[in-house]
C-alpha cells in the first residue's frame, strides 16, 4: 500500500466508535460520526464498506439482539437489586452481563442513553451501570 494515514480504522490502535456510532433507535447500522467531506468521515465510511458492517443482515440482526439482550440483563438486574440480591449476586449479574456478545452495542446504550428515552429512564435506575 502506499505510504501516508491508514484508510481502514484499525481497532488495535484507534477507538472505532469514536469514528462510528450505532443507531440503536431504528436501524442498528453504522454510521460514520465526523461530517461528510473530512478524513475521518471518509475512513469510516471506507471500513464500514470494506467490512461490509451494513450489508451483512445477520451482523445487523446480533446488533439488535444484543440490544434487546442487554436491555433485559439491565431491567433483571434492577429488579434484583431493588429486591434485596446479595452484593455476591449483583456481581455475577454484572460479570454476565459485561461477557455478553456484542459488546459495542452495551458501550453504544451507555454513550447515548440520554438520547433514548427507555435508556435514559434505565439508567436513572441503575446509574452505577454507566460505570461498567
Amino acid at each position: 500500500p502506499p505510504a501516508g494515514p491508514p484508510a481502514l480504522i484499525d481497532p488495535r490502535k484507534e477507538d472505532p466508535l469514536a469514528f462510528l456510532m450505532l443507531d440503536l433507535k431504528d436501524t442498528f447500522e453504522f454510521a460514520p460520526t465526523a461530517a461528510a467531506g473530512t478524513v475521518e468521515f471518509t475512513r469510516a465510511k471506507y471500513t464500514l464498506d470494506v467490512l461490509k458492517l451494513n450489508d451483512r443482515d445477520y451482523l445487523v440482526q446480533a446488533r439488535e439482539n444484543a440490544f434487546g439482550a442487554y436491555l433485559a440483563r439491565l431491567q433483571a438486574y434492577v429488579v434484583i437489586r431493588d429486591g434485596g440480591a446479595s452484593t455476591a449476586k449483583l456481581a455475577r449479574l454484572k460479570a454476565s452481563l459485561l461477557r455478553s456478545p456484542h459488546p459495542t452495542v452495551w458501550t453504544e446504550m451507555k454513550r447515548q442513553h440520554a438520547h433514548h428515552t427507555e435508556l435514559r429512564n434505565l439508567f436513572a435506575q441503575a446509574p452505577e451501570a454507566l460505570n461498567w
